[in-house]
């Protein structure tokens, strides 16, 4: 479903801090700077800016799995991308909260929390009539595998383990 998808990527994008002791702030750094320029062009609904900004981190061989067991490349999320700049309207919470982060062999494996709570119109009437306006709010625990190539960490995988969503108030599956 197109609706939030930038929520998806987002939510695997939050700081891997500390795969190397001697290197954690730069670590930490690099992959916030990541998250923010992520999330200001969600927030700003700018296309060409997001995908600007997943090129510039996203691995070659990106991958994103869904609860569904559905995968997504970087292509496809940039499409389902497309379609949600065009449903968004105001978003008000855009944020990330990690849990935990572990050093795996020469990666970083983090598991975490992304919250996106907007008002977007429903061009498929998912919560009512097709084109009404909703206040949806998504929370999104999530997996994300980060590999560090040519002296930059790079966006491998994420998988979404859950997915909690509010519209207008109420839980919705």
């Amino acid at each position: 479903m197109k609706l939030f998808m930038g929520c998806i990527l987002a939510a695997s994008l939050f700081p891997a801090m500390g795969a190397v002791a001697s290197h954690k702030a730069d670590t930490r750094h690099e992959i916030q700077d990541n998250y923010h320029r992520f999330t200001s062009a969600e927030t700003s609904k700018q296309y060409e800016r997001i995908k600007k900004v997943t090129d510039s981190f996203f691995a070659p061989d990106f991958v994103l799995k869904l609860p569904s067991g559905k995968s997504l490349t970087h292509a496809e999320f940039l499409h389902e991308m497309e379609l949600t700049c065009g449903e968004l309207r105001t978003v008000s919470e855009n944020a990330f909260h990690p849990r935990s982060i572990v050093a795996q062999s020469g990666k970083i494996v983090e598991n975490g929390i992304y919250i996106l709570a907007a008002s977007q119109t429903d061009p498929d009437g998912n919560y009512g009539a097709v084109g009404l306006v909703h206040n949806i709010k998504e929370t999104r625990t999530y997996q994300s595998t980060w590999a560090l190539a040519d002296g930059h960490w790079r966006l491998q995988s994420t998988q979404i383990l859950s997915v909690t969503r509010v519209v207008d108030g109420k839980p919705h599956k």
